[in-house]
C-alpha cells in the first residue's frame, strides 16, 4: 500500500483497516472521560432523581389503579347484590299481586253468586206473590160471579131481609 503524508509523520496507526491518529485519539479519550466525569458529577444526580421520581410516580399510579380496580370490583359486587335484591323484591311483589288478584277474583265471584241467589230468591218470591195475587184475584172474581149469580137467583126467590143475611154469611164461608 502506498503511504500517505500523515503516515510518514510517524504518528499514525491503522486499526481495522482505518487510519487512526494517536494524538487525536488521546485527546478524544481525555475529552470523553472528562465529559463522563462531569455528567456523573453534576448531571447524573438530576437524571437519577428524575428517574426515581418517575419510578415512584409509576408505582403510585399502579397502586392507585389497583385501589380503583378494587373499588370498582366492590361497586360491581354491590350493584349485583342490589340488582339481586331488586329482582327478589319484584318477584315477591308479583307473587303478592297475583295472590291479591286471585283473592279479589274469588271475592267478586262470591259476591256475584250471592247476587244471583238474591235475584233468584227475589224472583221466586215475586213469582209466589204474583201467583198468590192471581189466585186471590181469581177467587175474588169467582166469588163475585157467584154472588152476582146467587143474587140474581135469590133476588127472585127471597124477599125477606133475614134470609138475605143468612145467604151472605154462606157466601162468605164459601169464599174463604
Amino acid at each position: 500500500m502506498p503511504e500517505t503524508s500523515a503516515q510518514a509523520a510517524g504518528g499514525d496507526l491503522t486499526l481495522l483497516g482505518l487510519p487512526v491518529q494517536i494524538g487525536t485519539m488521546l485527546f478524544q479519550l481525555v475529552v470523553f472521560l472528562l465529559l463522563v466525569y462531569l455528567l456523573q458529577r453534576y448531571a447524573w444526580p438530576y437524571v437519577a432523581r428524575a428517574l426515581e421520581e418517575r419510578r415512584e410516580r409509576i408505582r403510585a399510579d399502579l397502586e392507585e389503579a389497583a385501589r380503583q380496580r378494587a373499588e370498582a370490583q366492590a361497586l360491581i359486587e354491590e350493584q349485583r347484590r342490589l340488582l339481586d335484591e331488586a329482582r327478589a323484591k319484584a318477584e315477591e311483589i308479583l307473587r303478592r299481586s297475583e295472590r291479591i288478584a286471585e283473592e279479589e277474583r274469588e271475592r267478586m265471584l262470591e259476591e256475584a253468586r250471592q247476587a244471583v241467589e238474591k235475584i233468584r230468591a227475589d224472583a221466586q218470591a215475586d213469582i209466589a206473590r204474583a201467583k198468590e195475587e192471581a189466585i186471590l184475584a181469581l177467587r175474588r172474581e169467582a166469588v163475585e160471579l157467584s154472588i152476582a149469580m146467587a143474587e140474581k137467583i135469590l133476588a127472585r126467590e127471597v124477599e125477606a131481609k133475614g134470609d138475605r143475611t143468612y145467604l151472605e154469611k154462606l157466601l162468605e164461608e164459601v169464599s174463604r
